[in-house]
């Protein structure tokens, strides 16, 4: 269901993976992605970490990048991709350049896209980096892990669906130093 890009579902199945014995650690990258796409990226990259204590995981390190630029963790982002950049993971680059333009830097994205794709796709790619910063963190997650992004009329517009479960979220208080 992540894959299909239906994260409300697939939360719900994992939930009953887990239920029926799966090990949470198993599907930990995967229920990161699908947290991140209905736009709770604080529960995602909880899950993310724990998926990388089983070990190194290129994507799920990339995921985690895209989801710290989308918390404004801007330093955190390019920390999590150094590693990948200097072992010249081409994904890597792909990510950074996304997370330039969840930051806001559409230049710094481009001067990417434009080394590490084709021209056409480069060029295609364009108008999307400097919408980027206008999308909601749910669109940046769709856009940045799978390409999607919504029509201009749904630019920073809210899936009721994911403002429902949002809504729903209870984080724990935190406490006074």
């Amino acid at each position: 269901y992540v894959r299909s890009e239906n994260p409300y579902d697939a939360l719900m199945m994992f939930e009953e993976a887990e239920r029926a014995g799966a090990a949470p650690l198993s599907l930990a990258g995967d229920r990161g992605l699908a947290l991140d796409l209905v736009g709770d990226f604080v529960s995602a990259q909880s899950y993310y970490r724990k998926a990388l204590t089983l070990g190194p995981n290129p994507e799920v390190t990339r995921r985690l990048a895209i989801s710290l630029a989308i918390s404004g963790d801007q330093k955190g982002a390019e920390a999590a991709l150094l590693p990948l950049l200097q072992k010249q993971d081409m994904a890597a680059y792909r990510a950074r350049a996304f997370v330039l333009a969840i930051g806001g830097d559409a230049k710094g994205a481009q001067q990417i896209a434009d080394q590490v794709m084709p021209r056409t796709m480069a060029s295609k790619i364009s108008p999307y980096l400097h919408y980027m910063p206008k999308l909601t963190p749910a669109q940046q997650a769709a856009a940045a892990n799978f390409g999607q992004f919504p029509s201009v009329a749904q630019i920073g517009k809210q899936d009721p669906r994911a403002a429902k479960y949002t809504s729903n979220i209870k984080r724990p208080a935190e406490t006074a130093i």
